[in-house]
């Protein structure tokens, strides 16, 4: 117990995951775990501001009880906000009177041997008297062609609403991808071809993502200057980039039965691999005055903007997350120990990457209405 007193944050990690997998499994009611939340979280801090108590030695159980009750539900209170507007969003994307669909493409697409994969945030959903402001998500393949190619993050469409539940394993023992996509609270699928959607809008012309998806986009043109073409191109962006959209289908099967598809995929590696480089590089400014801050600041900048390139991937976002703290530890001279680093970019990381929509529904739906999907 004495060694977990040197990593407090390993220890208020515990219940919040604690909390996060009761809403999983057992999914209790939100209100109740938001007032729960509050009634202790105000108990602590009252507690805390009552000297008699809060001073006493032989009360600091009853404070510790606290911490990690008031910890599980934060955790839990977080999970259920998340899930709460799940079924009813489910029930308004399946009735059959629904004419229209909005959603924006929240990551990069995917392209497929005969389809292009998105991944969309319901924004509004038509029904025969009104716009509905809508919440969830869904996967769309939608038929290959000049329009579905071009498609980025941050761009609206509109569609049919031809969605169909995600099937079940069909095997036992397969890997239940149904399960997994509704921890990410999918659990709907359409397939769509070209006149059954429409671009609406597309995606800001500036932006740090517009940034980061143009510059991807310009390294890999470079790539090609350089002659590399082919698989190597599509295995040397996905390697440096995390660009995995030119990986086919007999060349993730190659890696995958090497046992290495790892590989692919930009991970704390590639992260801890650049803040290496760079701390060597920046080494000269620990002999200036405030070097260590001007050091650190740019470490944490570089690492950051790393991960926005490489389309910040949970694992990615991790690492950057972990060597912020690191780098911030040697800016105020502390040392920092490896598991409570890795505790607080877990209970620091935000649980959503979705971006909010700059123009919402009901902007829309006067240029929406005034066509149809057949036409």
């Amino acid at each position: 117990m004495s060694q977990l007193n040197h990593i407090p944050l390993v220890r208020l990690l515990i219940p919040f995951i604690v909390g996060i997998i009761g809403v999983v499994y057992l999914k209790p009611n939100s209100d109740y775990l938001i007032l729960g939340f509050g009634i202790l979280a105000t108990f602590y801090f009252t507690f805390l501001l009552i000297k008699r108590l809060n001073s006493n030695y032989q009360l600091r159980w009853m404070f510790g009880i606290i911490i990690y009750a008031t910890t599980l539900l934060a955790g839990a209170s977080l999970t259920s906000l998340k899930y709460k507007n799940t079924p009813a969003t489910n029930n308004l994307l399946a009735q059959k009177n629904n004419q229209l669909l909005i959603g924006e493409i929240t990551k990069p697409t995917q392209s497929k041997a005969k389809s292009i994969k998105a991944i969309l945030n319901i924004k509004g959903i038509k029904t025969q008297s009104s716009w509905i402001e809508g919440n969830g998500k869904v996967i769309i393949y939608l038929q290959k062609d000049s329009l579905s190619n071009n498609l980025n993050v941050g761009d609206v469409i509109s569609f049919e609403p031809r969605l169909e539940n995600v099937p079940a394993p069909k095997n036992p023992n397969e890997f239940d991808f149904r399960k997994y996509l509704s921890f990410h609270l999918i659990h709907q699928q359409a397939f769509l071809r070209s006149n059954n959607w429409k671009l609406v809008q597309r995606a800001p012309t500036s932006g740090i993502l517009k940034f980061a998806n143009d510059s991807r986009t310009y390294l890999i043109a470079s790539l090609k200057k350089q002659g590399i073409t082919g698989k190597e191109l599509a295995v040397a962006s996905a390697l440096v980039l995390g660009y995995k959209n030119s990986i086919d289908a007999q060349l993730k099967s190659a890696y995958s039965s090497a046992g290495a598809m790892h590989v692919l995929a930009v991970s704390g590696l590639h992260v801890g691999v650049i803040f290496l480089i760079f701390n060597q590089l920046f080494s000269f400014f620990e002999k200036i005055k405030h070097g260590k801050i001007i050091k650190g600041i740019l470490l944490i900048l570089i690492l950051w903007a790393y991960a926005i390139l490489t389309g910040l991937s949970p694992s990615v976002m991790r690492a950057a997350t972990m060597f912020s703290f690191i780098v911030a530890a040697k800016m105020t001279g502390r040392v920092s120990s490896f598991f409570n680093t890795l505790a607080a970019s877990a209970l620091v990381l935000p649980n959503g990457s979705g971006r909010h929509l700059s123009c919402q529904p009901a902007k829309l739906s006067g240029r929406i209405s005034y066509f149809s999907l057949d036409g």
